[in-house]
């Protein structure tokens, strides 16, 4: 089971948050959670708990004010993060001596994985094309080096991994399924800005804008497109997706008006 907890935050007038603020803010919310929990959260492999920071442009701030956006996976986790919310009045980031303030928490329905693949498995005309949006900076690691650029085998290798490890029931763990998705599709369009994501005094080189997959396929492979690409939203794409990087908005495209 999964929720997606959605906080609106109040920025000091006359401060610009950055996207990579949400590593100061899951440091935050890592400090007030339970000992033993915090702890076997810096164990390797992919981490229950990923977020990030929606920002609006800047001339929108004020009135709108960011969100900080929490997905969590598991029982556990769930209940261990919404205590530690529900005690948070306001924040502070001391890298940057920046105080801001929580306006709501918003802690989102509980979404369960039989759900979930009921939705996105068994559609009747699932999309043949989406728009992912990346909405916090995104970056992969391909033969131990940051890539510039995303492909579709590096979207599609991500959204297999994120996904089983979230999954209890339905894993995807056959090689010839995941060579066939991976050779099934491409990026048709883009629109795509390089950045840096700040992370422990390194800057590590990624992109944010939008990105268009077209896929191919018979209609299983399609449904099962559908299901790995929505799940991005609550998984994160690519690296450090627990620290605020690889946030993404999937869009469905139109099967009438194919992008390729």
């Amino acid at each position: 089971m999964l929720r997606q907890i959605k906080i609106k935050l109040k920025i000091d007038k006359g401060t610009y948050p950055k996207h990579y603020w949400a590593y100061n803010l899951y440091s935050i919310l890592q400090e007030m959670l339970p000992p033993d929990y915090a702890s076997y959260l810096h164990q390797d492999g992919i981490n229950p708990i990923n977020n990030y920071l929606i920002i609006p442009p800047r001339k929108y701030l004020e009135e709108q004010g960011a969100t900080w956006v929490i997905n969590v996976w598991g029982e556990k986790a769930i209940e261990h993060v919404l205590i530690a919310l529900n005690k948070i009045r306001y924040l502070e980031i001391k890298s940057y001596d920046t105080r801001v303030e929580v306006e709501g928490i918003n802690s989102g329905k509980l979404i369960k994985e039989k759900d979930f693949v009921r939705e996105h498995l068994t559609q009747s005309n699932p999309p043949n094309w989406y728009r992912l949006i990346l909405l916090s900076p995104t970056s992969f690691r391909s033969n131990n080096e940051y890539t510039l650029f995303p492909s579709s085998e590096l979207i599609i290798k991500s959204a297999v991994q994120k996904w089983n490890a979230y999954a209890q029931e339905t894993i995807i763990n056959d090689e010839q399924a995941l060579e066939d998705l991976i050779k099934n599709s491409r990026i048709v369009d883009y629109s795509l800005k390089s950045c840096r994501y700040r992370f422990k005094g390194v800057k590590i080189p990624a992109f944010m804008g939008s990105v268009i997959i077209s896929l191919r396929g018979p209609h299983a492979m399609l449904n099962l497109y559908n299901m790995l690409l929505n799940f991005l939203p609550y998984s994160g794409l690519g690296i450090k997706a627990s620290l605020g990087m690889g946030a993404v908005r999937v869009e469905e495209g139109d099967n009438g008006k194919q992008n390729n």
